[in-house]
């Protein structure tokens, strides 16, 4: 098998966990029901790979949980947020009068509270 195509299977088995979790935890990544929490997508899935990250520093061996597969699917979902909060911004751009557009300097950081 080439490593194209190696990359291709990777990639469509994340595709396939990621999808399969997604639909089980009811899209609460992207779309947190914010009963604790009151963060945004963006500051909740930074959260949720920093404790994994933690995780692996001090118990890599905890609970038998496939940790680069967990990190990949968080880090696609990050990227999905970022997408969407870059979107949003465009949206309320849009929607203000020209004198009153912000143009951001930099690149979307991913900002928490």
């Amino acid at each position: 098998m080439t490593t194209a195509n190696r990359i291709a299977a990777q990639c469509a088995a994340l595709a396939e966990f990621l999808i399969a979790k997604n639909r089980s935890y009811g899209n609460s990544a992207l779309h947190p029901v914010n009963i604790f929490s009151k963060g945004d997508p963006v500051a909740g899935l930074c959260a949720r790979i920093d404790d994994k990250l933690a995780r692996v520093r001090n118990a890599p061996a905890a609970f038998g949980e496939d940790v680069v597969q967990d990190l990949l699917g968080y880090l696609v979902l990050l990227q999905i947020a970022l997408e969407d909060r870059a979107a949003a911004a465009k949206t309320d751009d849009d929607l203000k009068p020209a004198h009153e557009k912000e143009r951001p300097a930099g690149g979307i950081t991913a900002d928490r509270p």
